[in-house]
């Protein structure tokens, strides 16, 4: 029996990703219950109980663990048997995305009242009213960027073609005193490529900022995007001042090099890129700061 459990522990039951959260619920005899976590959950909750000769207090504790659990696989054999849910756990996500609504609610209103003053008071205060949209602005953007986020467990992923796409994502920073110090070498054909779309954009909007707010007019940004025959490589790189990236706190979430940074670029891009099973590497080369983005690439038809 203890080869057969190990067997099918080890071998059948079919894990499919190590950021989704699992319950694994084994049945010995009709008569003896082991349970066990796998995937991300098992990183973060210590069971009260393994074992137990009750199927309805293993149910309690799946109750507990997730409201909404989606069985995807079942098992049948004469005296064994094991059912495999995959669990949304109920974890600060869920608080993020509730305070991110009210948040992005309130930043509206906000701006609507903002706008109805500053026409009716026109030029006068102006200056106050121009320092007032601003920060409103970047609560907003702030707010946006965190309900995106909240949601990285649940990615809805779309075909994209990816020379396009960043492209696209290029455009939204057009207004940057240092957008011409862009040079983007694009693949030679077309590559497309299954991502959320939305939360692959909040990454590299965060690298291509970071890029943009490092730089002088006189420097370069040279985004590289290559098609090899299993993966994807996308090479951001530009100038840096070597003491900066010398620093122990260097790509921490907080840690900013400059005095208004957030400090969370980075870690974000490389939460995101992880998610969608690629990586995200950086380094000093020739003094450029460079991002190496690697993606697994599967042909898709266009």
């Amino acid at each position: 029996m203890a080869l057969l459990y190990i067997f099918h522990f080890k071998l059948i039951i079919p894990i499919k990703s190590p950021v989704k959260s699992y319950f694994i619920h084994f049945n010995f005899i009709h008569t003896f219950h082991f349970i066990n976590l796998k995937g991300k959950i098992s990183k973060q909750i210590n069971l009260p109980k393994k074992y137990s000769n009750s199927k309805s207090e293993v149910y309690n504790i799946l109750s507990d663990l997730s409201d909404t659990p989606i069985l995807i696989y079942h098992k049948n054999f004469l005296l064994f048997k094991y059912t495999v849910y995959e669990i949304q756990s109920r974890d600060e996500s869920e608080i993020i995305q509730r305070i991110s609504h009210d948040m992005k609610n309130q930043v509206l209103m906000m701006k609507m009242l903002t706008d109805q003053y500053a026409e009716e008071v026109k030029e006068k205060n102006q200056t106050y009213l121009d320092r007032l949209t601003n920060s409103i602005d970047n609560i907003s953007q702030a707010a946006q960027t965190l309900s995106k986020f909240s949601h990285i467990d649940k990615l809805y992923k779309e075909k994209v073609e990816l020379n396009m796409f960043i492209r696209q994502v290029l455009m939204n920073h057009v207004e940057h005193n240092n957008f011409h110090c862009i040079e983007f070498e694009s693949s030679k054909t077309d590559i497309y490529i299954i991502i959320d779309e939305n939360l692959f954009r909040i990454a590299l909007d965060n690298l291509i900022m970071n890029a943009l707010e490092e730089v002088t007019k006189d420097q370069n940004i040279k985004l590289k995007l290559q098609k090899l025959k299993s993966e994807i490589l996308l090479t951001i790189s530009n100038p840096i001042n070597q003491k900066e990236y010398q620093s122990e706190e260097f790509g921490n979430v907080g840690y900013s090099s400059k005095p208004k940074g957030s400090g969370i670029g980075l870690p974000i891009a490389k939460v995101i890129i992880e998610r969608h099973e690629g990586e995200l590497d950086y380094f000093v080369s020739e003094g450029d700061f460079c991002v190496l983005i690697k993606l697994p690439f599967k042909p898709i038809t266009a």
